[in-house]
């Protein structure tokens, strides 16, 4: 059976290159972009779903979360790809500034966490951080999302 999966901010560079990779690897794609603009060439080159999302509103990614899950009747993997940093001295950084890093930041990474562990709670044993910056597979943080970590020396590549 096809896996699915959602990618936050399959707008930006890692986003758009880890849509690329899945969808390489036969996946259906659900493409979530603050813009949905930014991603309908993408969606159609890929045969992906677009749909719009702010990854710092837990509303949003839930929904996203959940709408991928019905098209397909299945979803694999909720991708984070939004990120956020500030190259400026720390004395001369506002804390609006610093504010909107942490948001992006962590805030999205969070709405991820959530909305994965809602909506693929029947199904998934664990959340993996997987993606560097350079779109290779690296090995990251696991967090359980229902205690269940069977098989996972198998999943994580080192």
């Amino acid at each position: 059976m096809q896996r699915t999966y959602l990618v936050i901010a399959a707008g930006s560079a890692i986003g758009s290159c880890v849509a690329r990779r899945l969808a390489a690897d036969g996946a259906a794609l659900v493409l979530a972009a603050r813009d949905p603009s930014r991603v309908a060439a993408l969606a159609a080159d890929l045969g992906g779903w677009v749909v719009q999302a702010d990854a710092t509103s837990f509303e949003d990614v839930e929904r996203c979360a959940r709408d991928a899950a019905a098209r397909t009747g299945r979803l694999d993997g909720v991708l984070n790809c939004a990120g956020s940093i500030l190259l400026k001295p720390a004395h001369l950084t506002t804390a609006d500034e610093l504010s909107q890093v942490l948001t992006t930041n962590l805030v999205s990474a969070f709405a991820t966490l959530r909305a994965a562990a809602l909506v693929m709670r029947p199904t998934a044993s664990a959340v993996h951080w997987l993606l560097g910056p350079d779109c290779a597979w690296v090995t990251g943080q696991v967090i359980g999302v229902d205690g269940g970590l069977a098989d996972l020396k198998g999943r994580v590549r080192q």
